[in-house]
């Protein structure tokens, strides 16, 4: 590493606060951001024993960070860690009903994450379909409440939300049993797939009265967010709703996720 970056990383890791003497340092390259992940552990290393700190790869007192982008490096300590290995066990085919087409917990997880909703608070999807949407965030501490408009799906989807705080409604994205302004979130994962089925005269007529829908239930300065196969923007904002974020996520050659994060 140059001179400088090595400067720079002491003069970072010097500002911290690091609160025990015990330490072991993890870093994470984005893409191909330069330096290597294994050049920045060392050099972290070094620093630190020149402080006086003390590797323990076994039983550390801190983890200290490093993410590497382009043109910089993100240090900080460890204050949690999400066990990803329950997200495995959680894979749609392991639980009690099955349905295909759906989405993994993590792109579930995060999407509910994108909305900032607070534990205790609801967070509705209005295509509920098996529920995996509403498991991870009832897992987080939120309410959840789904909305299906298939009893078959509804019946195989109560197997799926035992002993989790969630509650799930027979009825219809376009005309919701919900007053207005009483929802603190929103996620959907729009009807595409071969295994999609459309109740409605067209697909671009359920997004249009659907969106509608959740802007009426959905409280002023409030998020959803949405996964569609295709760009819709001009349906979401023209359903009153403001494009805050936009991602794709490439599933397959045939299928590229549109991600919309909204803002009312």
């Amino acid at each position: 590493m140059p001179d400088t970056d090595l400067w720079a990383l002491s003069e970072a890791i010097g500002r911290l606060s690091l609160p025990a003497r015990r330490y072991l340092v993890r870093a994470r390259r984005i893409r191909d951001a330069a330096p290597p992940a294994d050049a920045v552990e060392r050099e972290i290393g070094r620093i630190l024993f020149e402080r006086g700190y003390r590797a323990d790869l076994a039983h550390p007192e801190m983890v200290l960070r490093a993410v590497i982008t382009s043109g910089k490096i993100v240090l900080g300590l460890e204050a949690a860690r999400t066990d990803r290995s329950s997200f495995e066990a959680r894979r749609p085919h392991l639980k009690p009903f099955f349905h295909p087409g759906v989405l993994m917990p993590r792109m579930a997880r995060s999407l509910v994450n994108l909305t900032q909703v607070r534990a205790g608070e609801v967070l509705l999807d209005p295509f509920a379909g098996t529920c995996g949407i509403l498991i991870e965030a009832c897992l987080i501490g939120v309410l959840g409440l789904g909305v299906e408009v298939q009893p078959r799906l509804v019946k195989g989807a109560l197997c799926n939300l035992q002993d989790l705080d969630c509650r799930l409604l027979l009825g219809d994205a376009k005309r919701l049993p919900l007053r207005s302004s009483c929802i603190d979130a929103a996620v959907l994962d729009t009807p595409y797939g071969r295994s999609a089925k459309i109740l409605a005269r067209s697909k671009e007529l359920l997004l249009k009265e659907s969106l509608g829908e959740l802007f009426r239930v959905i409280r002023p300065g409030r998020r959803m967010a949405i996964v569609a196969d295709s760009s819709i923007e001009e349906l979401i904002e023209g359903a009153g709703f403001a494009v805050l974020q936009k991602h794709t996520d490439r599933v397959h050659r045939s299928l590229t996720r549109q991600i919309f994060i909204c803002g009312k």
